[in-house]
């Protein structure tokens, strides 16, 4: 079997971390033979600590599947970026609008100079293996750069939906929530359960050999892709109504491991 998670909401918990327990489910997966995906929104320098935390994982899907990563190579498989012409005018809206944002690219994070960057020093203080590069760029330098996501930052969670339906109406773009103040926006029909999709047809595997854990509406194609799906005790009502079954316990009580054991 193949077993696919989701980091924020799924495998970590709320002081992002993966528990002892959970390490010790994951690593008797693979010794059983078993193959350990990821599938986040997160960029593969954000991933990184989790990967050499947990060498078990063949496979990671980046960006909610705008890049798919080879974990023993380090080379991606698949990459998408946003067209150039949406994101030169995406990106007169958001100074238009005074909207912080910010790219990702495969070397790291490129955006204007705004406090919002400091976000991702914060998290390489935090996880020094990561070491996210971090560079501020001019705004003709950041329309003509390859980026997966453009990330778009609000102040209120509450902001996120009305951010969305605007976007959405003007641009052919995919737009997901993944963290609490993030909207990613993202090459259009691109989605983690696309990507996964993807994956598993150039190497001739079959959905129903896959599992797949999620938390939150970027997780939703995927939950629905294999009748072997759970969302979270935590999660949206989206992803649950989305997912096959709901785990009995959230990501602060090893929700993820508990439910590996029925498959040891």
């Amino acid at each position: 079997m193949i077993f696919v998670f989701d980091l924020d909401g799924t495998l970590l918990n709320k002081n992002q971390e993966i528990t002892p327990f959970t390490q010790s489910q994951l690593e008797a997966l693979h010794r059983q033979g078993h193959r350990l995906w990821l599938a986040t929104g997160r960029t593969q320098y954000t991933v990184e600590p989790f990967l050499k935390q947990c060498p078990w994982f063949d496979t990671a899907i980046l960006n909610n599947g705008a890049a798919i990563l080879d974990v023993a190579t380090r080379t991606k498989v698949r990459e998408r970026f946003v067209a150039k012409t949406t994101q030169a005018t995406l990106i007169d809206h958001h100074v238009l609008e005074d909207q912080a944002f910010a790219l990702v690219t495969p070397q790291g994070v490129r955006g204007l100079k705004h406090e919002f960057l400091q976000y991702f020093h914060n998290f390489n203080a935090r996880f020094p293996q990561a070491q996210i590069a971090i560079e501020i760029a001019s705004e003709a330098e950041l329309k003509v750069t390859d980026a997966y996501k453009l990330l778009t930052f609000f102040k209120a969670p509450s902001e996120a939906q009305k951010m969305q339906q605007t976007l959405k109406s003007r641009w052919a773009i995919e737009t997901v929530q993944s963290m609490d103040v993030f909207l990613d926006l993202m090459p259009l029909n691109t989605s983690k359960g696309e990507a996964l999709q993807w994956w598993l047809d150039r190497q001739g595997i079959n959905v129903d050999s896959v599992v797949v854990f999620g938390d939150n509406e970027n997780d939703i194609e995927m939950l629905q892709l294999t009748r072997h799906s759970y969302a979270m005790q935590n999660a949206v009502e989206k992803a649950k109504a989305a997912a096959q079954y709901v785990t009995t316990l959230t990501h602060e009580q090893d929700g993820v491991a508990h439910t590996l054991t029925k498959w040891q």
